[in-house]
């Protein structure tokens, strides 16, 4: 290609060509270095408070559990169902206890067989990371996990 600016008798080429190699490695290095990620998944729900019309005819009442994850280490397990209970379940050595957690959701499960999934709702100021870690120990034990109220 050839350049001529006005007033100058200077031509010259422009050579694209080193930049063109340039793209061509790095569109190269980013399609491999792709091939190398992996992004792990959660099979997590949102669950819902939505109003439904009533039934003409009352229900049985719902089992069902909600883990709450405070800003202390403390865990708290509501259940509800024929009868409401709500179990703390203290933090141990500065961590989160979930071997408590999961034996008490392993006894609340064999109390209420149709107990089948937990919800996990969380303050502000719990981190992620701790949020994940309740869902994954749950999941050990419970087939369903929501996110919410």
């Amino acid at each position: 290609m050839s350049v001529s600016v006005e007033g100058s008798d200077q031509d010259f080429d422009l050579n694209i060509a080193p930049i063109i190699d340039c793209f061509t490695v790095l569109i190269a290095y980013l399609l491999i270095s792709a091939s190398f990620l992996s992004i792990g998944f959660f099979d997590v729900g949102v669950s819902t408070t939505s109003e439904v019309s009533a039934p003409s005819t009352p229900l049985a009442p719902q089992e069902m559990m909600s883990v709450g994850i405070g800003e202390g280490k403390t865990l708290e397990v509501r259940l509800s169902g024929p009868e409401t209970t709500t179990i703390s379940v203290p933090g141990k050595g500065g961590s989160r206890d979930y071997n408590t957690l999961l034996a008490t959701v392993k006894a609340a499960r064999s109390r209420w067989p149709a107990l089948t999934d937990a919800s996990v709702k969380a303050d502000p100021q719990v981190e992620y990371r701790e949020i994940i870690q309740t869902i994954e120990q749950l999941k050990k034990e419970v087939p369903k996990v929501f996110v919410g109220e």
